[in-house]
């Protein structure tokens, strides 16, 4: 139920990500091209919500086309404790709750007060829930490189002086992080209707030239989300 909920919520968050999308190049740091995006529909805050939760799951939205690269939950632990940080922040740890889908509760919450609770009996006082997801994508760029001009030899044109224009084909890795924040005062959890996310954030950064996590960038990446949408609360 969840990851059908999840999935229909993320539509959104899907297209967005043509907007963040750029290929690092080898003179700027890949660090540098980090990005947060944040979109929210502002009469969803009016008032703000004051009763919280979080999906205590990282799910992966995969194209299943062949460039969809793998995830074994490396950040996890940063995804989901950095965004329960900011929401006790926002809320007091009173007003935070933990919804885990799993028989078992992993990673560890950072803050242990947090009450946890199944999707079967999320309180009816909760007012939102954030969806963790993350994208990870193996990219292609081709580039058409001209060719040195056949330059005049002793005997001759000479064809070692020069070659045609040709192909390369460039590989490069992407990844981006998406909470989906959606208001139960509009949408009943686990609901299979439509979704409409009330915010979205899309951090792109979380992966290194050597295709490793980066954990580092994780979290500020996510603590710049809060941070600039303050009508959070």
């Amino acid at each position: 139920m969840i990851k059908l909920f999840l999935k229909k919520l993320t539509l959104l968050s899907v297209m967005s990500i043509l907007l963040i999308s750029c290929y690092p190049s080898e003179t700027i740091p890949i660090s540098d091209l980090d990005t947060t995006s944040t979109f929210y529909i502002e009469e969803d805050f009016s008032p703000a919500p004051t009763k919280v939760s979080i999906i205590w799951d990282v799910a992966q939205i995969k194209e299943n086309d062949g460039d969809d690269l793998p995830y074994n939950g490396e950040v996890d632990d940063e995804i989901l404790n950095t965004t329960l940080s900011n929401l006790v922040s926002l809320y007091g740890e009173d007003n935070v709750w933990i919804i885990n889908p799993h028989s078992t509760l992993s990673p560890t919450p950072i803050n242990p007060n947090v009450k946890v609770v199944f999707p079967s009996n999320v309180p009816s006082e909760v007012q939102v829930t954030i969806g963790p997801s993350i994208i990870l994508r193996k990219n292609f760029v081709a580039g058409i490189y001209p060719g040195y001009p056949w330059w005049p030899g002793w005997w001759g044109p000479c064809w070692y002086c020069g070659y045609p224009p040709y192909v390369s084909y460039e590989r490069y890795d992407s990844g981006n992080i998406i909470l989906d924040w959606v208001d139960l005062r509009k949408h009943s959890f686990g609901s299979s209707d439509d979704v409409s996310p009330s915010w979205v954030a899309i951090n792109r950064g979380i992966l290194s030239s050597d295709e490793s996590f980066n954990a580092e960038r994780v979290v500020l990446g996510i603590n710049q989300a809060f941070e600039q949408s303050p009508y959070l609360k």
